[in-house]
Formats: C-alpha cells, structure tokens, sequence
C-alpha cells in the first residue's frame, strides 16, 4: 500500500514525491472505500434483518419493529453512500492531477507541448 509504514489507516501515510506515488495512493484510496462501502452495504442489511425479526406491538403483528429496523439500517446506508463518495472523488483528483498538471507531466516524459491546428483560410 502507498506509505504504509506505521500507519494505523489502512491507506497508509501519504508519500508525494512522485506522480506513481500520487497514482497508488488514490488508487489504494478507491478500492478501501469501495471494499469499505460494500461492507456497509451487507452490515446494513444484516442488521435490518436482525432487529426486524424482534417482536414489536402485538396489535401491530411487528411492523413497528421493521420500520425501526429500517430507520436505524439506514445509517449505514448513508455510511455506505460516503463511502462510495470518497471513491469516486479519489478518481476525480487523479483526473485534476492529470489535467492541471498536464504541461509539467509532459515535459517531464520528454513530450513536447503539442502545436494547434490552424484553420486555413485558402480558398
């Protein structure tokens, strides 16, 4: 993982010396918030089943209970939605690494800056 030494996180500490070290620490950043986000997705439905099947209000026949159930699910449902967020705001950085840094990228691969087309105006 990118930095990991001694990192209590899972992503590790970050290390921006490099544009691959940039790279791999978005990348790790992405697939532990979409594994993270999956996970909470599965314990939030775990859990709704769990508190749904207590019994509730006899009058009621336990609906109360699963619409209790499904109040406190909720929260790692948006948990779960957070998640996905940071993943995917994890690609855009990458992408406005790439893009406001284009020209030092370039250079620094040996590219030169490319020309424009101009229009031609002969008839």
């Amino acid at each position: 993982m990118a930095g990991s030494r001694g990192s209590s996180l899972p992503i590790g500490d970050p290390e921006f010396e490099s544009l691959p070290q940039v790279k791999q620490y978005l990348d790790t950043v992405r697939k532990v918030t979409r594994h993270a986000s999956a996970a909470l997705d599965a314990a939030g439905a775990e859990l709704e089943a769990a508190l749904a099947s207590t019994p509730g209000t006899p009058g009621l026949f336990g609906a109360d209970s699963k619409v209790r159930a499904r109040l406190v699910a909720r929260h790692l449902d948006k948990a779960a939605e957070h998640q996905r967020a940071v993943a995917a705001s994890a690609v855009r950085c990458w992408g406005a690494v790439r893009r406001h840094f284009a020209a030092e990228i370039q250079q620094a691969n040996g590219h030169r800056k490319p020309t424009r087309r101009t229009f031609n105006w002969k008839e």
